[in-house]
């Protein structure tokens, strides 16, 4: 063997045992690529048209549910509440998020009924939320089909039984899932973690862009 081919040899064991430590040791960690969600466009309760294609550069975290559901209504509030909160110890990452609550009851929820629910919401002047609502085929794309958030709407005029499972998902400034969320799994703590995750990728640069390529080739997922 000559010494070329050993130097080869020692160059593709040393990477191999870098691609390994990578793998093991994690040292930049990412939140999963899961997927573009669909285009959609819905309206806030300014009646101003919302297109998920519009906000790139903005990381979305996303709620859904009803006026009409006003328990899980006033828990959506309470996370939303708590986390632009947190969030307020580093104002890079809250410029970077927008708060977003769907309806899934569009029927009733028109833009006046979702504006009537902003007082709900105390996440400061410094923080955007918006809440959306749109056309029963609209929130079925964007709901259903884009975050695949399974909803029933109710079925008989002055029935407020909903069924669906309250969900959190973040959507990074590519329109892109990164995390979605049931109630049993979801936190204020959870959710800065992942704040955190998303900004630090956000601001990544030349070679340290190529670290966290390399983070999400090597599944880099906090446990």
């Amino acid at each position: 063997m000559t010494w070329r081919t050993k130097l080869a040899v020692a160059v593709g064991v040393m990477i191999m045992l870098g691609m390994l430590w990578f793998a093991l040791a994690r040292p930049v960690q990412v939140l999963p690529l899961m997927g573009p969600i669909a285009t959609f466009e819905l309206m806030d309760e300014r009646g101003e048209p919302f297109r998920l294609h519009e906000q790139t550069g903005r990381v979305g975290v996303y709620t859904f549910g009803a006026t009409r559901d006003e328990a899980r209504l006033r828990e959506a509030a309470r996370l939303f509440n708590e986390f632009a909160a947190a969030l307020k110890a580093n104002p890079e990452q809250a410029e970077l998020v927008d708060l977003i609550f769907v309806t899934i009851d569009g029927d009733y929820d028109t833009p006046e009924r979702l504006a009537a629910i902003r007082p709900m919401f105390q996440v400061g002047h410094d923080m955007s939320v918006r809440f959306l609502t749109g056309s029963w085929v609209a929130l079925r794309l964007a709901v259903g089909t884009g975050f695949g958030v399974y909803y029933e709407t109710p079925t008989e005029e002055g029935d407020a039984t909903f069924v669906y499972e309250p969900t959190v998902a973040i959507v990074d400034w590519n329109g892109v899932l990164r995390a979605r969320y049931g109630p049993d799994e979801v936190s204020t703590d959870i959710l800065i973690r992942d704040m955190g995750l998303l900004s630090r990728e956000f601001n990544a640069q030349g070679a340290q862009a190529w670290v966290y390529a390399g983070a999400h080739l090597f599944l880099c997922y906090p446990r």
